[in-house]
C-alpha cells in the first residue's frame, strides 16, 4: 500500500507523511455474463505516521468488473464504489471511496487463479469547515488468489 498525496478541493496537493503500509481484502463476485461480474469487497489497510501512529482503514465497496480473457490469462478491469472507515489516533471518519483497479491473473487450474492486483484509491473526506476537506490518493499493489466455484 503506497500513500501518494492528499488533494484539497482547490486542487492543492500535500504529502501524506505516511509510510508504505499493508493491505488485504476479500471479494465475492458473481458472473452476470461471461465477461461481466458484480460483487462486494471488504478489506483493511494500515500505514504509519512519522511519530509511528497508525492510520487504519476498512474499505467496503460494491464492485463491478469486465474480464478480458485469453486462456490461461485473465485481465479483470473493475470499479469499486463504497465507504472507507478511517481511524487515526482518536479521530475517525467514514469517507466516500472510489477504487478503479486492474488485475493480471493466470489460471493455475480450473479452481484457482493467481496474479497481481493494482488499484487506485480516491478516499474523499468531507469536513466542516469545507476548507479542511481532502481527497486521499493511494496506490494498492497486491498479490491475489482467486478461487472459482
Amino acid at each position: 500500500f503506497v500513500p501518494l498525496f492528499f488533494l484539497d478541493y482547490q486542487f492543492g496537493a500535500a504529502p501524506t507523511n505516511l509510510t508504505v503500509g499493508g493491505v488485504g481484502s476479500l471479494n465475492w463476485m458473481a458472473y452476470v455474463t461471461s465477461a461481466i461480474r458484480v460483487g462486494i469487497e471488504v478489506g483493511g489497510m494500515f500505514a504509519f505516521s512519522p511519530n509511528m501512529n497508525v492510520l487504519l482503514a476498512v474499505p467496503i465497496t460494491a464492485k463491478a468488473s469486465y474480464v478480458f480473457s485469453a486462456y490461461p490469462f485473465e485481465i479483470p478491469v473493475s470499479l469499486g464504489v463504497g465507504m472507507n472507515i478511517v481511524k487515526y489516533i482518536d479521530a475517525s471518519t467514514i469517507d466516500l471511496l472510489l477504487k478503479p483497479a486492474v488485475s493480471g491473473l493466470w489460471a493455475f487450474s480450473a479452481d484457482w487463479s493467481f496474479g497481481v492486483n493494482l488499484a487506485y484509491w480516491w478516499s474523499m473526506q468531507f469536513s466542516n469547515p469545507a476548507a479542511e476537506s481532502r481527497i486521499g490518493n493511494f496506490l494498492e499493489i497486491s498479490l491475489c488468489a482467486l478461487y472459482h466455484y
